[in-house]
C-alpha cells in the first residue's frame, strides 16, 4: 500500500489522457492515503504510549516515517492534480476525497501536540 501511494503520487497531469482519468487518479491517491492514516497514527500512538517497551521500535519508526513521507507526497500530488489545464477539478467542500485525508492528517498531528 505504501509503495502504491508513492508510485501514484509521482504521476503528472500529462500521464492522464482525459480529465476523468485524472479525477479517478486523485480519488485513488486519496483512498490510499485514507487507508494508511490509521496505520501511521496507530504506530505513532503505540510508540508514544509504549516508549521503551515498544516491540521492534526501530522497525515501527521506519515504517511510520515512510508512511508519513508517502502521505506528504500524496498531499502534494492531490494539489498538483487539482487542475487540468485552466480547469479546476477541486470543489470547495471539506468532505471531498482530496480534502478528507488532509483534514485527518492534520487532526492526528494536532492530537500528537496536545
Amino acid at each position: 500500500m505504501i509503495t502504491r501511494l508513492e508510485n501514484r503520487a509521482s504521476s503528472r497531469e500529462a500521464d492522464f489522457p482525459t480529465t476523468y482519468a485524472q479525477v479517478v487518479a486523485r480519488k485513488e491517491i486519496s483512498f490510499d492515503m485514507v487507508s494508511l492514516i490509521p496505520v501511521w497514527n496507530g504506530l505513532s500512538t503505540a510508540r508514544t504510549m509504549l516508549d521503551e517497551e515498544m516491540p521492534m521500535a526501530d522497525l515501527a519508526e521506519r515504517i511510520q516515517r515512510r508512511i508519513r513521507e508517502a502521505l506528504r507526497k500524496g498531499e502534494t500530488q492531490l494539489d498538483a492534480l487539482a487542475r487540468r489545464g485552466a480547469t479546476s477539478l477541486e470543489k470547495d467542500d471539506e468532505l471531498t476525497w482530496s480534502a478528507l485525508p488532509k483534514k485527518w492528517i492534520k487532526q492526528c498531528e494536532d492530537a500528537e501536540e496536545e
